[in-house]
């Protein structure tokens, strides 16, 4: 089932390509845009649709006219729409996902000021053009509207709905607060004996607790009724804290993480971890890699011919995150991050929505 944000930008695609026009689909990363030009393939397959990305030697398609659908990174839009503003001459529509990117996350937030330049430059060089914002992280769609129709001089409609295609938990990694007083009052006993240095092996394994899972089962937590909330177990076993140089306890996030996806992994469920880093995505894969089972999965001929495009271009499958032998896949973990080949991370997606393949896959955001 699709989310309702896929539904109305596909809508609106279709609405703009029976016009006679053309669309602009903007994501925000290199590995958004080559899965939704493979998504809008597969839901326009009479339409050509391409993705765009720029780099130090310019536009893969330069000079080019653009297809029916063009799926590129705002900072792709924003340089073709002034180096080569001609190219939107016949363009009816942008679609800006995850349009929360304009508002800058830090001071100089480099990337949102490109977002917001690249909605500026377009509505000059297509100011007829609709534009469409999607987000599932706004809460003021009013406002947003009220400056869209400012900037174009048309009518914007606003549009919140929580309403989700799919059922979901939002939730958090909890510990007996109990427990966790325990170990901090440890930690200043044993220091008193060893005032220099780091802590000791021995006191580090004592350092255990068991993290459960703090759930809401409504859509946002803005009730304190106990009844919207839920407490549950997440794993039968006790893991270990990490302590800094400060000897205050830390919560060991990478050995928390591949641990439940090793969990859900045994119970039939695949598992997306989100990681702030790729090292921490990797490390995260190897851990969970190292727990589970070998697997034996024999690669479809697109998998395998995505396989061997992508050893070849490393240098070697050695240098590729999936573990094959004998053509047959053996891990169930792998990692997944933007700076993949195209044909590394396509192989990763298919193996991780097949059965029995990849059932853990850590993603790197940086």
């Amino acid at each position: 089932m699709r989310s309702a944000k896929s539904t109305t930008a596909q809508l609106k695609i279709h609405a703009t390509l029976l016009s006679g026009r053309k669309a602009v689909f903007l994501a925000p990363t290199h590995a958004l845009v080559d899965q939704t030009t493979r998504d809008l393939r597969d839901a326009f397959p009479r339409a050509t649709v391409r993705g765009e990305r720029t780099d130090e030697f310019g536009f893969s398609s330069q000079g080019e006219d653009l297809p029916d659908v063009m799926v590129m990174t705002p900072e792709a839009c924003l340089l073709s729409s002034q180096m080569e503003p001609e190219r939107f001459d016949d363009v009816g529509l942008l679609i800006f996902d995850e349009c929360h990117l304009m508002h800058p996350s830090t001071d100089g937030d480099r990337r949102a000021i490109d977002a917001m330049l690249c909605i500026l430059g377009f509505t000059r060089v297509a100011p007829d053009a609709d534009i469409v914002l999607l987000s599932a992280m706004m809460k003021n769609t009013d406002e947003l509207s009220g400056w869209l129709e400012e900037l174009t001089g048309r009518k914007s409609l606003p549009l919140d709905n929580a309403w989700k295609p799919t059922r979901q938990l939002r939730g958090c990694v909890v510990y007996d607060a109990k427990r966790y007083a325990n170990l901090q009052n440890l930690l200043k006993t044993e220091r008193r004996k060893k005032p220099t240095g780091g802590v000791p092996v021995a006191v580090k394994r004592k350092l255990t607790a068991t993290p459960k899972g703090f759930f809401s089962v409504k859509q946002t937590w803005a009730s304190q009724i106990r009844s919207d909330y839920t407490l549950v177990p997440l794993l039968d076993t006790a893991l270990e804290f990490s302590t800094n140089k400060f000897w205050k306890l830390t919560p060991n996030s990478g050995v928390v993480a591949s641990s439940i996806a090793v969990a859900a992994a045994r119970a039939g469920l695949r598992t997306l971890v989100f990681s702030q880093s790729i090292p921490n995505a990797f490390s995260i894969s190897e851990k969970a890699r190292m727990a589970l089972d070998d697997c034996d999965v024999e690669l479809t001929e697109n998998e395998q011919r995505l396989y061997e495009v992508s050893a070849d271009e490393m240098g070697g499958a050695d240098q590729l995150y999936l573990t094959l032998e004998n053509g047959k896949l053996v891990s169930q973990a792998a990692t997944h991050h933007g700076q993949l080949l195209p044909e590394e991370r396509q192989l990763a997606e298919a193996l991780y929505k097949r059965d029995g393949a990849l059932s853990a896959l850590p993603c790197g955001t940086k």
